[in-house]
């Protein structure tokens, strides 16, 4: 008996596209902070920003996973900085245009070269638990600056940070072993020695020796989070529904603003003694004074969330806040322009074509295009109102798109309208290929099916084992085309009229994902998140144990040798990874990408460099430098053969090149036949050397792994292979260093 078809839901033949623009790019290049991977979507970049600061034109902005932006050119654009870090930050000062400093929590960083280098400021002792955080930073001048920490306390450097002594700490904070204890909020100097603290209970302290005393000048009704001076005499100190001015260095203060509940302002920054901005607690709108806080004006210039404001001395106005959402005023608040823009799009997979050339796609329909490698992107019209299932193009004109409930759609305008074709079939289709304008391949939930017509008509590819079995996807490489299911690989030369299929890695193995790097080597994922590897077209596999992880949950090869493997998590730590080879596995160097996990089945890579990604689903990122940034490193293992201690207890030795002490490595162990990996995180002394013990009663292998840092790329080890023969009683260990 036949099924009944299922009924589809009327569809629009042909959709237009009012406007087909590409999106404004915010720089040349926003890295992502942590590799070479930059943004594509959203722009300028898409992590939250916390706090903005300006000395001049130029500005620096910081926020979560370590994120750190700088300007030129008072606003207008932005380039991302490498931090090494990717601890939230949320305070930024900038000292001059090329020194500033970033902190968050226990971490206080310096620059002072523009952001090219980063320097950790020591304000505690080394490998310490912090147990109080960096509260706020003042530098009234290069060298000379405050600390305040959220128990109260306040250091002083005179060297600009590279040490710390301890001053007065505020009074009724924890520091003092006072009760009621009350909270620090804020810190600003106006001199080298003058300078305010406000806290949670609405008290504003001044000092005018160094920090050496502390005086209240100010009582607010409720708490103060945010204090800045236009001048030596203009203040404005603000929390709450409260807005406190000084027109007189601080001495008396006058209540100026009232913010009405259940809204408060917690950030204040001025541009002159007249000019300032408020930000409100939610981040929902902005408040803004033309005449020196006598009044306040309301303005909500975005609809996501600003946190921080801040005035360049050009005049411009720059709002900061929830995704990266960047905001401009030429005219000291008055009207904004936002900076970069947002595809608000959900993405769940992105194909290349070429290294220039790509595409992504995802719920509502929605479908953008690529021609310069990913810096700008143009909405094409959606094809269905549904998620894209799979999209191919054969051509920039000639592309095909399918949805949910076998909805098959053909444009020949480059994506400007689109036409119904019907698979004739009730079988759910999975993926589709166009090889050309005219044959057409899709990968059903059993079998294969193809056209010759452009997507006219389509038949049943009648090969009995075909027929039979069940696809996820399709490809093509080097002239051949290849179908994949969890159970099966299958190959055609002929463009699809004949197949044979392949071997599956192992036994058992269920497949995740299958990909022709070229016309012979091949790469297939597991699902216990393995990755093998076939030099002759799927008739043999190989493991790729030097991946050292069974997280991977997809992969993209641009060429026989060049590809990434995504995983959640490296080491202890958990987001945005790829593994990155350039040898075709035999080695392995961690790139993080982003906070967010990488989406599956948005990963892919066009040539030995480019490559393109999504994270979250909303975060598109692209790399034209193969994902790397810094100077090469090296990490080799070796054993020794004295081994100290129980029979069966081996010393692993390893070597980071070059090192400064202190980098963390992740050595990584699998007993056995076992897919399981246990790893230890080990640190490296000042020679580039560290050092791990192991118990072997089984064939045991090891990989080391380093994530680089603001300086260097990654790098990883070969697979360091220890046998244990018949003769382990007697301690004798065959050793062997293998590639893959």
């Amino acid at each position: 008996m036949t099924s009944p078809r299922p009924s589809r839901p009327a569809l629009v033949l042909a959709v237009a596209v009012a406007v087909l623009c590409a999106w404004p790019a915010a720089s040349a290049s926003v890295f992502v902070g942590h590799s070479g991977w930059s943004w594509a979507d959203p722009l300028p970049q898409g992590n939250t920003l916390k706090a903005i600061d300006f000395a001049g034109r130029r500005g620096y902005a910081v926020g979560d996973f370590g994120t750190v932006m700088r300007t030129d050119d008072g606003g207008a654009t932005w380039s991302g900085l490498t931090t090494g870090t990717t601890a939230d930050l949320r305070i930024v000062r900038a000292v001059t245009p090329d020194s500033f400093v970033v902190a968050g929590k226990c971490l206080l960083r310096r620059s002072d070269d523009g952001g090219a280098s980063f320097t950790t400021l020591p304000w505690s002792p080394p490998g310490a638990l912090c147990h109080r955080f960096v509260e706020s930073v003042a530098f009234p001048s290069g060298q000379a600056g405050y600390l305040l920490l959220s128990d109260g306390s306040v250091l002083h450097t005179r060297d600009g940070g590279h040490s710390w002594t301890a001053r007065t700490a505020i009074p009724g904070t924890a520091a003092t072993g006072a009760g009621p204890r009350i909270h620090p909020t804020d810190i600003f100097f106006t001199s080298a020695d003058a300078g305010f603290v406000t806290t949670g209970s609405g008290v504003v302290y001044r000092t005018t020796d160094g920090a050496t005393s502390w005086s209240p000048v100010a009582q607010a009704p409720q708490h103060l989070d945010s204090i800045f001076f236009a001048d030596a005499q203009t203040g404005f100190a603000v929390g709450g529904a409260s807005i406190l001015r000084t027109r007189d260095g601080g001495t008396t203060w006058n209540q100026q603003g009232v913010v009405k509940p259940p809204e408060s302002v917690d950030w204040v920054r001025c541009g002159t003694a007249l000019t300032c901005m408020t930000a409100t607690a939610g981040g929902a709108r902005l408040l803004r004074t033309d005449d020196g806080g006598d009044t306040w004006t309301s303005i909500s210039p975005a609809t996501r969330p600003l946190y921080a404001a801040a005035y360049s001395d050009s005049g411009s106005v720059v709002a900061v806040g929830k995704s990266g959402t960047t905001v401009r005023s030429q005219d000291a608040g008055h009207n904004f322009a936002r900076i970069g823009d947002d595809l608000a799009a959900r993405f769940t997979l992105v194909h290349a074509s070429s290294p220039e050339t790509a595409y992504g796609a995802g719920r509502g329909g929605t479908i953008i295009r690529t021609t310069d490698g990913g810096r700008t992107w143009a909405p094409l019209a959606p094809p269905v109102a549904d998620r894209i299932l799979d999209l191919s193009f054969a051509t920039a004109s000639t592309g095909f798109a399918l949805g949910p409930a076998n909805v098959l759609m053909r444009t020949d305008d480059g994506g400007m309208s689109w036409r119904l074709l019907d698979l004739d079939t009730f079988v759910e289709a999975r993926a589709l290929l166009a090889v050309n304008r005219r044959q057409v391949l899709v990968a059903m939930n059993r079998g294969l099916r193809r056209s010759l017509n452009g997507g006219g008509s389509f038949a049943r590819i009648r090969d009995r084992d075909i027929a039979a079995a069940r696809f996820a996807g399709i490809g093509a490489a080097g002239g051949r085309v290849f179908a994949w299911g969890p159970h099966v690989v299958a190959v055609s030369d002929d463009a699809g009229a004949h197949w044979r299929l392949g071997r599956v890695p192992e036994r058992g193995a269920r497949l995740r994902k299958v990909g022709f790097a070229t016309r012979s080597v091949a790469y297939a994922l597991t699902s216990d998140g393995r990755l093998w590897r076939s030099a002759n077209g799927g008739g043999r596999w190989r493991e790729l144990v030097a991946i050292g992880s069974q997280l991977g949950s997809d992969f993209a090869f641009g060429d026989a040798d060049n590809g990434y493997v995504s995983v959640p998590r490296f080491g202890n730590q958990r987001g945005g990874y790829l593994m990155r080879t350039s040898d075709g596995g035999s080695t392995w160097r961690p790139q993080l990408v982003d906070s967010k996990p990488l989406t599956r089945d948005a990963l892919a890579a066009a040539g030995p460099d480019a490559a393109f990604a999504v994270a979250g689903g909303t975060h598109l990122l692209r790399t034209d430098r193969g994902g790397d940034i810094g100077r090469r490193s090296t990490l080799t293992l070796s054993v020794h053969r004295r081994r100290p201690g129980a029979p069966g207890v081996i010393a692993i030795t390893g070597t980071l090149a070059p090192a400064e002490g202190g980098e963390t490595v992740v050595v990584l162990e699998r007993v056995g036949r076992s897919s399981r990996w246990a790893f230890r995180e080990v640190h490296v002394s000042s020679s580039g050397r560290f050092s791990v013990f192991a118990t072997l009663t089984r064939t045991t292998s090891f990989v080391a792994q380093w994530a680089g840092d603001d300086d260097h790329a990654g790098a990883g080890t070969r697979v360091l292979t220890l046998g244990v023969g018949a003769k382990y009683r007697q301690r004798f260990f065959s050793v062997q260093s293998r590639s893959g």
